[in-house]
C-alpha cells in the first residue's frame, strides 16, 4: 500500500465514524459516501488545495504519523 492509499484508507475510516456521529458532517454525508469524500480529499490534499480544518484530516494525519500542515501532508502523499 502506498502513502496515498494508506492516508485515504484512514481518512475513509474517519469519515465513516464522523458521518454517523458528528452533525457537522451531515451536509457531506447527504452528498457523498465516506469513500468518495476520502478519495476526493486525498487528491486535493496531494495537490495542496484542500481545507485542512476537518476532524477527518486530523485523524488521518495522526494515524499515519504526520503533522497536519499543508507541506507535511503534500510531501507524504506525493512520496513515490
Amino acid at each position: 500500500m502506498n502513502n496515498k492509499e494508506l492516508f485515504e484508507s484512514h481518512l475513509n475510516e474517519a469519515y465513516i465514524d464522523l458521518f454517523q456521529n458528528d452533525a457537522d458532517y451531515s451536509y457531506a454525508a447527504a452528498r457523498k459516501t465516506p469513500a468518495e469524500l476520502a478519495s476526493l480529499m486525498t487528491v486535493s490534499l496531494a495537490r495542496g488545495e484542500a481545507n485542512l480544518e476537518g476532524e477527518g484530516i486530523t485523524r488521518a494525519c495522526k494515524a499515519v504519523g504526520i503533522k497536519k500542515t499543508r507541506k507535511a501532508i503534500k510531501e507524504f502523499l506525493n512520496k513515490p
